[in-house]
């Protein structure tokens, strides 16, 4: 199963901004979220448990 990923415009400006080599490792995890949103080792920013 896919997920869709929906980037909001004031972070594709940002990231518009990033060197060239850096965007395109940012691209290449962003995209692999719709894959798998939970990759192995992800941790829970904030938010109450479960």
């Amino acid at each position: 199963m896919n997920y869709r990923i929906n980037i909001k415009p004031s972070a594709e400006r940002e990231m518009r901004a990033l060197p060239a080599n850096v965007l395109r490792r940012v691209d290449v995890k962003i995209g692999g979220l719709a894959d798998n949103p939970r990759p192995h080792g992800c941790v829970k920013l904030a938010g109450i448990e479960g």
